[in-house]
Formats: C-alpha cells, structure tokens, sequence
C-alpha cells in the first residue's frame, strides 16, 4: 500500500481532538474547583463553575462540529461521482451551519457583560432544562 498524504480531514479530526483535550482539561478544573462538591458555595467558586461551563460548551460544540466535518470531508475524498459529492459537500455545509449556529446560541444565551453568568434571571435556564431531562 502506498502512503496518503495527510489531508483536510486529518487536520480536522487533529483541531477536534485538540479540542476535546482541552474539554477535558476544563472539567478536570471544575471538578477540582469545586464542582459536585457539598459545602459553602462562595462567589469566587461560583464564578469559576460557571465560566468552566460555558467554556465547556464552546469546547464541546468545537469537538462535535470538527469531528463531523473531519468525518465528511473523508466521505468528499472517497466519492467520486458528481451527485455524492454534491450530497456530501451540501452535508458539509449543514454541519457547518448547525456550528456556527450552535456556538452563536451559546455566546448569547446571557446578556452581556457577563455571558457566562448563567445563575442569573436575565439568562436562559439551561440548569433547571438539564435536571429536568
């Protein structure tokens, strides 16, 4: 067998596993910080928890969307007929939407000028949503 040379996926899947090293990193931060711990919440934990989660939001998306188009941008390099590489090309574009999409909805799901501030009333409820599921 010959060798491939490395190509766009494989920069793609290399940018999500980066990504979801760095989502590791994050959790491993909170849990030391404090989180899942019974006890006084101070504001200063409380300040890191929630910046922790709201860049482990970012993160996670990033892994999700780059792992996807690293999977699609495969598929575009295997097909060669016109009509599936217009799917997968068009696939492609939708996963690039639903990212771009999900990180803007992630971005301003709290007014500014703290974002990340999601304990507040002026804020989309994600932490009674996830109990609840």
């Amino acid at each position: 067998m010959g060798r491939k040379k490395a190509g766009i996926d494989d920069l793609f899947i290399l940018t999500a596993t980066v990504f979801a090293v760095g989502l590791s990193v994050t959790v491993l931060i909170l849990a030391s910080d404090g989180l899942g711990v019974s006890g006084v919440l101070t504001l200063r934990r409380a300040d890191a928890i929630q910046k922790g989660y709201y860049a482990s939001n970012f993160l996670y998306i990033l892994t999700i969307g780059f792992a996807k188009l690293s999977l699609i941008s495969f598929f575009y390099s295997v097909h060669h007929q016109r009509a599936q590489r217009r799917a997968v090309l068009a696939i492609g574009f939708f996963i690039l939407a639903w990212t771009l999409a999900s990180l803007a909805a992630i971005a301003f799901q709290c007014g500014l000028p703290k974002p990340w501030e999601i304990f507040t009333l002026h804020c989309y409820n994600t932490v009674s949503r996830t109990m609840l599921e």
